[in-house]
């Protein structure tokens, strides 16, 4: 049995992954990418600029944003659980306002493993880039 990573991805920018979380997606051979209704995954662009997913299976995973709707869309990936691991991008961290903590729960009540890879937040990022260019004066 595998084990669903919830890999954070950051806050836009693929510099700021962490080295646990280009670990974790190069070691899966399944990749997990929510997306909105058939649009692009902003947290598959962002992967892709670190870690090169053309050996990957892509498994796109639609979100409307309806709890009913986006846990039976979950189940996509039980199959690939049952004999492998799987990441499961997420934007910013997986454990703040995140798709993963139901995609986790229904994932676990069916005996799945799961792991947490923690991320950089929008809010770190934006406290990081506002800082940016300040110098501090000598008094």
């Amino acid at each position: 049995m595998g084990t669903l990573y919830g890999v954070s991805v950051g806050a836009g920018d693929y510099e700021l992954l962490t080295l646990k979380a280009v670990g974790i997606i190069k070691k899966c051979r399944v990749i997990a990418a929510p997306r909105k209704s058939n649009e692009r995954s902003v947290a598959l662009s962002i992967a892709e600029k670190a870690v090169d997913l053309s050996q990957k299976e892509i498994v796109f995973l639609d979100f409307s944003m309806n709890a009913l709707h986006d846990v039976s869309c979950v189940e996509r990936i039980f199959p690939y659980l049952e004999n492998e691991d799987v990441a499961m991008l997420c934007l910013g961290d997986v454990s703040i306002y995140s798709t993963f903590s139901y995609v986790a729960e229904a994932a676990a009540k069916h005996g799945f493993n799961i792991e947490i890879c923690a991320g950089v937040t929008s809010f770190c990022a934006a406290a990081a880039a506002a800082l940016r260019g300040w110098r501090s004066k000598s008094l």
